[in-house]
């Protein structure tokens, strides 16, 4: 799969203005940005696994979207990962990032709030049960965050204008209003998601 980044990096990608949405999936595709995702199944217009570099230019995309994706990576993936969003951006360009949020994860294990958990992928009656399905989601997540641990990451990849949002939420609705659109959230008041937007300077 790398090599398809790398064609693609190399003959097609463009060297400004491109908006990126990684880990598009099945159904949230986003018109008018460069959908990315591995899963060949999915409708995607990049065929590229973010377990490699990202394959753009640097200072090419004006604008880059993420929900709930990165924690999918293999864990030697996502300092690095941060960087090169950082790299690839536009200077003035906004990202938009959303991870699982363990944090609140924690508040709600520790307030006995099993409501907050759900039963995917498996479904498990115990509070811990629901916990570590929550945390590890059957092996399929490899890092978790809070918004300290996100912060940190943003700030070590060399980004100083961080804002925390929410679910659902935009202040830049002209550059993100398409993507909220298709977020999801059932618990407004601890939210399973840390969503940040980024701006490079």
């Amino acid at each position: 799969m790398w090599i398809n980044g790398k064609i693609y990096k190399y003959t097609r990608a463009p060297k400004k203005g491109l908006k990126v949405h990684l880990g598009s999936g099945y159904r949230c595709y986003l018109d008018g940005w460069l959908n990315v995702d591995a899963n060949i199944t999915a409708k995607i217009d990049l065929f590229a696994n973010l377990a490699y570099s990202l394959p753009f230019h640097k200072n090419s995309v004006s604008a880059l979207y993420t929900f709930n994706v990165l924690q999918h990576l293999p864990y030697s993936r996502v300092e690095p990962i941060f960087k090169e969003i950082y790299s690839c951006l536009e200077p003035g360009g906004y990202a938009r990032i959303s991870v699982v949020n363990w944090g609140n994860a924690a508040i709600a294990y520790t307030e006995n709030r099993v409501d907050w958990f759900g039963v995917w992928p498996l479904a498990y009656e115990s509070l811990g049960g629901k916990f570590v399905n929550f945390l590890l989601c059957a092996g399929e997540v490899k890092h978790g965050f809070d918004f300290g641990l996100l912060s940190e990451l943003l700030v070590r990849a060399g980004f100083t204008d961080i804002t925390e949002s929410k679910p659902c939420e935009t202040p830049l609705p002209d550059v993100f209003g398409k993507a909220v659109e298709m977020e999801h959230e059932g618990c407004p008041d601890l939210p399973h998601q840390i969503v940040v937007e980024v701006r490079k300077p």
